[in-house]
């Protein structure tokens, strides 16, 4: 439950310099998409009910501070999720190459899954 409350609060404060400093500092396309990251990681340490919770969740929170179409992110951040579980089963996340090369997997996966549904 504490991990849990971290993982919510860390979530948060991150939307917010996302949704607000980032903007104003960078260009869209240097801005982290780091709920994407929290997602990726969630899929490989908790396989869980609980992990599909926490992810809806944090899908929500970035609908709302995105100010876009509530419940897309949601769905989405889903999708990698589940995948991302799978492939937990077959591949170790020991690897900094792995780690950095299925979140750009996954990230591509979302941009090409968002597009999909908004068309």
């Amino acid at each position: 439950m504490k991990k849990t409350l971290i993982y919510f609060t860390l979530a948060v404060l991150f939307l917010i310099i996302e949704s607000t400093l980032a903007q104003a500092v960078l260009p869209p396309l240097l801005i982290p998409d780091v709920i994407l990251i929290m997602v990726f990681y969630l899929g490989f340490h908790r396989v869980s009910i609980e992990g599909v919770l926490i992810t809806f969740i944090l899908g929500y929170l970035a609908d709302a501070f995105a100010g876009g179409i509530i419940g897309l992110s949601s769905f989405t951040l889903l999708l990698i999720f589940i995948l991302t579980s799978r492939l937990s089963k077959i591949v170790a996340l020991n690897s900094l190459l792995i780690k950095i090369g299925g979140t750009a997997f996954m990230s591509i996966l979302k941009g090409t899954a968002t597009y999909i549904f908004l068309r």
